[in-house]
């Protein structure tokens, strides 16, 4: 469904038999995906260089709200338009994140001993 999202369309909408995606007007490749469970979580649809469309997972409402979504989108869009695939980027992220994680750990249990 396309729309403007909105806090009162997201409080009004719920996907009764099947999942259900808002498409926001205002800003290009912003979705909300609407669960039946009730999950609510927000989506950015890009294209880098004319490969496949990608989906970037931004976060869940009502963790994120509609001002705070549109601003993660612009930053994710600006990288795109710099030919920068930002899923590929967030997963590399959380894999250094994962590293350092670890090492953290090793480290601890050296000094333990």
């Amino acid at each position: 469904m396309f729309a403007k999202i909105t806090q009162a369309l997201i409080a009004s909408t719920q996907a009764q038999t099947a999942d259900l995606t808002l498409v926001d007007t205002v800003f290009p490749g912003l979705e909300l995906r609407v669960r039946r469970t009730g999950a609510k979580t927000w989506i950015f649809r890009y294209r880098v260089n004319g490969r496949p469309q990608q989906r970037l997972k931004l976060g869940k409402f009502p963790g994120l709200t509609v001002a705070q979504a549109r601003e993660l989108a612009l930053f994710a869009a600006a990288d795109v338009a710099k030919g920068i695939d930002v899923r590929t980027r967030q997963k590399e992220t959380r894999a250094t994140a994962d590293r350092e994680r670890a090492s953290t750990l090793v480290k601890f249990i050296e000094q333990q001993l």
